[in-house]
This record gives structure tokens, C-alpha cells and sequence, in this order.
């Protein structure tokens, strides 16, 4: 039986393997389909449900079991995804060697997709040309659930289709053997690319063409003056501890000491 507790997530029977390729532009169509009926079963949990199925998994507490998850969880999860979490749903796709990525225009998939931080990082800074602050305000989220998106950390499947939304793409669902990291180059960036930007407030304060990184940091004379009367307080504490370290002590100074260890 291919339903046990001990199953390596990575190498799932060949029979569910070949239930999740028949079923990936049927799951991706489901995920991206317009939903308003809050009491009816959204179209991507029913096809969750019949991926399962599928598969020869009629028993959902056997299934939930093999998940790892309470049998409440894989309920909404089949029932209501977008109220779920992105975690519960890449444990779900991955015993049927499937992944959730992001559609991305303008990228060459020949060689496979990015994972979905990658792709949300990418689409974000270098097609959106958006700073994390810009792309919450218009997705009406918060800027944490960006960085907890960008980072790898499951956030919420409604958080994540809101963002997609916002910048003109759709969720995805390919063969996770097609996932591949992208390059360093592509992914190494800060979160703040406003830093990038010339500041107004510099511009403001007579600074033109600073950038807003620079100008954050330009000390005020009052911290100057802080600042060098600290290092000159340390280093008459440096001074006063080398000339008590110099000082040549009586020879009753270490009586003490020969008593002790003499």
C-alpha cells in the first residue's frame, strides 16, 4: 500500500506522480478562476479534491495523516484554499511531485521555472519596478506578508493571489522537477531598492543627487561632537588600563597570590 506515515515528499509513487502531470493545466486554470460565492466550494479545492482521488486516495484522515496535518486542515484545504496557507497547499502538491510557482511574462522558461519567492522577487523589482512599500499599497496588503512571501515563508493563498493580481500575473502549477533557482545575481538585492533612488529631502537640504541611502546618514554636528568625545572618554580608559597594567607593585602585593596557589 503507497499510503503510509514514513514517506519520503520527494519521491512520490509513480501513481500519484502521473495523476499530478495529467491534472497540472486543469489545477493552474483552478487557482486563477474568478470565485464570489463565499459558501460554495471554490473550483481549486474541488480540483484538489479530485487530484486526490485520482490518485486512489479515497480515505481523507489517512491522507491528512501522511501530510502531516489535522484532517480539519485538509477539509479547507479541498473546501475553501484561499483562506489556507501556502504551506499546508506545497505539502499537498508535493506528494503528487507538483509546484506552485508564478506566470511570469517576459522570462524564458525553457530551461524551468523559479521557485515562488524567486519568481514573486523578480517580478516584483525587476519587471514591476516596484519597492516592497509601493507593491503592498496597491495589493492592499501589509509589507511583512511581502517580505514573509520573499523570504520563503508561508503566508495565506488569498495574500498571495491579491499580489499576483497587482502586478498582471497568475499562480501556476508545473512538475516540481521543472522548478530551478535562479541566478545569485538575479535574487541578491536589499528589500528597501528606494535606497537606489534620489531622495527629495535630500534634494530639499541642499544635497541634489544624493541618494536617499547617503542622506539618511549624514551625522549632525551634535552627534560629530558625541561621537568624538567617546572615542576620546575610551581611549583615556585604554590609557589609564595599560598604565595600571605597567605599574611595578611591592613585593607584599604578591604575597597574597604565593600564599594561595605557592
Amino acid at each position: 500500500m503507497y499510503l503510509q506515515t514514513n514517506l519520503n515528499l520527494n519521491q512520490p509513487p509513480l501513481k500519484r506522480l502521473r495523476a499530478g502531470r495529467k491534472r497540472c493545466a486543469e489545477l493552474s486554470a483552478a487557482i486563477n478562476a474568478s470565485f464570489t460565492d463565499e459558501s460554495a466550494v471554490h473550483p481549486f479545492g474541488e480540483a484538489l479534491r479530485e487530484l486526490r482521488l485520482s490518485a486512489g486516495v479515497t480515505s481523507r484522515l489517512s491522507f491528512s495523516k501522511v501530510l502531516g496535518m489535522t484532517e480539519q486542515t485538509l477539509q479547507k484545504l479541498e473546501r475553501r484554499p484561499l483562506r489556507s496557507g501556502s504551506d499546508p497547499l506545497r505539502r499537498y502538491l508535493s506528494l503528487f511531485g507538483l509546484a506552485l510557482t508564478v506566470k511570469m511574462p517576459k522570462t524564458d522558461v525553457e530551461f524551468g521555472h523559479p521557485p515562488l519567492d524567486q519568481a514573486m522577487f523578480s517580478l516584483r523589482c525587476r519587471q514591476a519596478d516596484l519597492s516592497q512599500r509601493d507593491l503592498a499599497q496597491m495589493a492592499d496588503v501589509s509589507r511583512s506578508t511581502i517580505q514573509n512571501l520573499e523570504s520563503g515563508q508561508p503566508v495565506k493563498l488569498c495574500m498571495l493571489m491579491r499580489l499576483t493580481q497587482a502586478l498582471g500575473a497568475s499562480l501556476l502549477i508545473v512538475r516540481a522537477d521543472e522548478i530551478r533557482d535562479m541566478p545569485a545575481a538575479m535574487t541578491d538585492a536589499s528589500n528597501d531598492e528606494q535606497d537606489l533612488a534620489v531622495d527629495d529631502d535630500a534634494q530639499n537640504q541642499g544635497h541634489p543627487g544624493m541618494h536617499a541611502s547617503a542622506a539618511r546618514h549624514i551625522p549632525t554636528l551634535a552627534e560629530v561632537r558625541y561621537r568624538q568625545e567617546q572615542l576620546l572618554a575610551d581611549d583615556e580608559k585604554k590609557a589609564e588600563r595599560i598604565r595600571r597594567a605597567n605599574i611595578k607593585r611591592a613585593p607584599w602585593y604578591w604575597d597574597g597570590p604565593r600564599r594561595r596557589f605557592g
